[in-house]
């Protein structure tokens, strides 16, 4: 009952929370690969966003044990890369050395690994047009093409 109670103290003093947002996804390997964006770039391909993870304590999340914690957080919560579509101010403070900071950081997964859902936002995605081709010219099957006809 001690370890118990001792294990529950830890865990609620974690540096790292995390909160889940749009398709749930499996967790991935605690040592997956996460492609992890410098503040303010987003993802160049088509991307859902799976969750947010909020670091404690952290002035950066790109190196020492901040970005270990982002990486595992993000793999927990199956997402591909983690990144901030801004430069935040910290915890409403643009200056990061006033008490304590948190940042939240974004993770997401890429659409080729994510089933697809009606409700969900895609987002760097394009609208499927309509085909341009003409008739009988295409090299391409219609499963192919990246159009609808």
């Amino acid at each position: 009952m001690k370890y118990l109670f001792l294990s529950f103290l830890c865990f609620a003093c974690s540096p790292v929370s995390l909160s889940r947002m749009g398709p749930s996804l499996p967790p991935r390997q605690a040592d997956c690969d996460i492609l992890v964006l410098p503040p303010g770039a987003t993802p160049d391909r088509p991307w859902r966003d799976v969750g947010l993870v909020s670091l404690k304590n952290c002035p950066e999340y790109e190196a020492g044990p901040c970005l270990a914690w982002l990486k595992k957080a993000a793999c927990e919560l199956g997402g591909d890369v983690a990144y901030q579509p801004q430069t935040p101010l910290r915890d409403g403070r643009p200056d990061r050395t006033a008490g304590a900071v948190t940042l939240q950081v974004t993770v997401a997964a890429f659409v080729a690994t994510v089933p697809p859902s009606s409700d969900d936002t895609v987002l760097n995605a394009t609208e499927i047009s309509d085909c341009d081709t003409p008739d009988g010219d295409s090299d391409l099957s219609p499963d192919d093409q990246m159009c609808r006809e």
